[in-house]
């Protein structure tokens, strides 16, 4: 009796913390602290299966009852949700929780309430550019459409200047580890030109692991996965044939998943379009870069984390 007076009062506790196993990390320590019910609900797993135990070798409660609560314990027994970067913006302002920072050009929250970024293209000037790549090594050609601007360092728009500026970087720091899943929703409007997302390491952008998209992809402007090495991009894999062409005005839901012997897939809505392997970078990341190449795009409900 006291066996089964154990178990009532442990499924009750059970039940009670039976709520969505999701961690966020803090900002306390290099990942931060957790404070979840998780690590109780963990425990009282534990006991519970404990007690399971004691009662099986002392029959004090009848084997069917036993392994139906086995299995009732084991449906809570899902993946916990460690989360170390989310913004969905729906404070309207980038600048704070988290702090994001422009290095060049501009963002704004638009009213649909997605990070925006646009930037008119000179469309002769770039396939002017591409035509004279067609010659460079797979890797660095026409990366971004117009990739090769990057080698020169971030450039805004001058102060007095009418010019259109070439690129838009916004970037937020955070403790990432190497091995994570990345899932955000992407707007593009644009015809042409390209955009990118990726987590860098120390305070350089250009290094670590970037998703490009070009925009209405053809044969040649495909998406990307790219790697950086001091500072110049390297096609790690590319979907050459059937790219997903998102130039719809209307929201994609991507990710972007690394596990720790540096296997990467690339989801879109749901299908798998792109999957490889690289170890160039083995250490953990510091942030999440986007970029904006030429083109209007908007990137919302952006999280980074990691199942266990």
């Amino acid at each position: 009796m006291a066996i089964l007076a154990r178990l009532t009062i442990a499924l009750f506790v059970l039940f009670a913390f039976s709520s969505d196993p999701v961690v966020i990390a803090g900002e306390a320590g290099k990942y931060g602290q957790w404070q979840t019910a998780d690590d109780r609900l963990d425990k009282m797993i534990k006991d519970l299966e404990q007690i399971i135990e004691e009662g099986s070798n002392s029959r004090a409660a009848h084997p069917e009852f036993l392994k139906d609560l086995q299995e009732t314990i084991d449906q809570y027994r899902t993946p916990r949700k460690i989360v170390f970067f989310s913004d969905d913006f729906a404070d309207n302002d980038f600048s704070n929780n988290p702090p994001w920072s422009v290095s060049s050009g501009e963002y704004i929250v638009d009213r649909y309430g997605s990070l925006y970024s646009s930037i008119a293209i000179r469309r002769p000037a770039l396939q002017e550019k591409t035509a004279s790549n067609t010659d460079d090594d797979t890797g660095m050609r026409i990366l971004f459409g117009v990739l090769n601007e990057l080698a020169k360092g971030d450039q805004g728009q001058a102060p007095g200047s009418d010019e259109v500026p070439e690129q838009a970087v916004i970037y937020s720091k955070a403790a990432i580890p190497n091995n994570f899943t990345m899932q955000f929703s992407f707007r593009s409007a644009a015809n042409w030109g390209s955009t990118s997302i990726g987590l860098f390491q120390a305070d350089d952008p250009k290094s670590g692991y970037h998703l490009v998209y070009q925009a209405s992809p053809v044969d040649n402007r495909p998406m990307q996965l790219v790697k950086y090495r001091y500072g110049k991009p390297y096609v790690v894999e590319e979907v050459l044939q059937d790219s997903p062409n998102l130039d719809d005005g209307i929201d994609h839901n991507l990710l972007f998943n690394r596990a720790q012997n540096g296997d990467m897939v690339i989801m879109v809505d749901g299908n798998e379009i792109l999957r490889t392997s690289d170890l160039t970078y083995k250490d953990d990341f510091n942030g999440i870069v986007i970029m904006n190449n030429g083109g209007s795009y908007s990137y919302d409900n952006i999280e980074l984390f990691i199942e266990q």
